[in-house]
């Protein structure tokens, strides 16, 4: 397995691997690169920070970026704290999603899907009067698909991002109520948080990561996490949801991922080969499995990225079959056309 510099590093600091690592004064290592690599996967850089220290090294630019992060981090935690009690206390139907550990991770945002219209409604009127404002986001979009920003000042304006649905633009990938249904309250940072159940969490950051065409290391070990806590994981659910909103793909992409990462880093993985088996008797998942065979067996580079063919064409054409006669077709021409918007924009970087 070939791994470069950069990503054993990542992997030393985030998941505590003890695979082979130049030391910070090594010349072709470069700082800059290394705050790229992290910032790429979702990962805080006070992470690399403190394994710098560990060496000796304490690098001004470095210092500055951990320090930024750890501010943007507290802002984060007490967004979460506000937003979840809120809608708590105003028995808002809800459920957020895409939380990842907060020592570890980055995050830009704070996602709650909301799937009544009337309950979304409520939760804009109580953020309105907390002084919120409100945006709506790019072409296709879904109209109820709304950014909220608080007035502070801009660097600390991290949005609440609410979702009328389980879909990405307007690719529809499960009914919202669905998840709703087997929400659970955690504790994120002690804070009482309402989060899916970890089957619908796994199948929500497969399915968006994949839209996005890579997945990062945080996504990846937040799967392994999953897995590994959730002791009587439904692999049957998960197959049978990825199956119903043809989604198949992106879930064994993941789980493919996540196996092939535990494999090379852990020496075992936490799923087992029946699961895979599930999998390889579909068409699209051979596709897949192909894939893995002639190119992630082979090396690793985080984040890990998903071919246009596979996200885009094949994934379009067999999420819209799968999902014909059980959507309108307005709204079925909208989920076709939003695999080639995300394409477009990852094209143009925007």
């Amino acid at each position: 397995m070939n791994i470069g510099v950069l990503d054993r590093i990542l992997v030393a600091c985030v998941d505590g691997n003890p695979c082979r690592i130049p030391r910070f004064d090594d010349p072709d290592l470069q700082i800059n690169a290394l705050v790229k690599k992290f910032r790429e996967n979702k990962v805080a850089v006070r992470r690399l920070q403190t394994f710098a220290r560990e060496q000796g090294v304490d690098d001004p630019h470095l210092s500055a970026q951990a320090n930024e992060d750890e501010r943007w981090q507290r802002n984060w935690v007490t967004l979460l704290r506000f937003s979840s009690d809120l809608f708590r206390r105003e028995r808002i139907g809800h459920v957020f999603t895409k939380i990842f550990e907060p020592t570890l991770a980055r995050m830009e945002d704070v996602d709650v899907l909301i799937a009544d219209p009337q309950e979304e409604l409520r939760a804009l009127q109580v953020l309105h009067l907390q002084g919120y404002r409100f945006w709506q986001f790019r072409l296709l979009a879904h109209p109820l698909k709304i950014m909220a920003t608080s007035n502070v000042t801009p660097e600390e304006r991290i949005p609440i991002d609410i979702y009328p649905g389980a879909l990405w633009i307007r690719k529809k990938v499960c009914d919202g109520p669905i998840i709703l249904h087997r929400k659970r309250l955690a504790s994120i940072n002690g804070i009482k948080t309402i989060v899916p159940s970890a089957e619908d969490d796994f199948y929500l950051v497969a399915t968006h990561a994949y839209s996005h065409f890579r997945f990062t290391l945080v996504e990846i070990l937040h799967g392994v996490e999953l897995i590994r806590k959730e002791r009587k994981f439904d692999w049957e659910y998960l197959f049978n949801l990825g199956r119903t909103y043809g989604c198949l793909d992106s879930t064994f992409f993941y789980i493919r991922l996540i196996d092939t990462y535990t494999k090379v880093f852990h020496g075992c993985s936490p799923i087992a080969d029946d699961v895979l088996d599930l999998y390889g008797h579909e068409g699209v998942c051979r596709k897949v499995e192909s894939y893995f065979l002639h190119n992630h067996d082979k090396q690793f580079i985080f984040p890990c990225t998903v071919p246009k063919w596979l996200a885009v064409v094949r994934s379009s054409l067999y999420h819209c079959t799968t999902m014909l006669g059980h959507v309108p077709m307005k709204d079925l021409c909208s989920d076709f056309l939003s695999h080639y918007l995300a394409l477009s924009a990852d094209v143009l970087h925007v």
